[in-house]
């Protein structure tokens, strides 16, 4: 658009000079002129699109990508716990969820820290053998 408009100036200017002035040679300058304001803009675009690209993909490259983030039944299997142990998980502070568009969400990082500190299920002795617990 930048240049398009830049061509219709120079073309205006080029029209008013030349019918001012005696054509043949200035004609002919006038035309290798513009040719190279062109091609100057042109580059200058082209360099400045370039360098706003490069930056944009240097920011891009430098930002880390954004957490994953399971729902309530992809945390349930993953841990092998039911939702009311989710819910007391959230009202304790052990595991806080976060509300995205409505949905309740847990980040990925958070759950796997969970992976190794889940209690292990319990063992009692009884007077007739060994009863394992859930």
């Amino acid at each position: 658009m930048i240049v398009r408009n830049v061509k219709t100036e120079i073309k205006a200017v080029k029209n008013y000079w030349c019918s001012n002035h005696t054509p043949s040679r200035i004609e002919i300058d006038m035309e290798k002129f513009i040719e190279k304001i062109i091609e100057e803009i042109v580059e200058r675009v082209s360099s400045e699109t370039t360098r706003r690209v490069s930056e944009k993909l240097r920011e891009d490259l430098a930002t880390p990508p954004p957490e994953r983030m399971l729902t309530r039944d992809e945390v349930c299997d993953y841990l092998h716990v039911t939702k009311p142990t989710l819910h007391n998980w959230a009202k304790s502070g052990k595991l806080v969820p976060q509300k995205v568009n409505g949905r309740v969400l847990y980040p990925e990082g958070m759950v796997n820290s969970l992976v190794g500190t889940k209690q292990q299920p319990y063992t009692r002795v009884y007077k007739g053998g060994v009863q394992h617990g859930h």
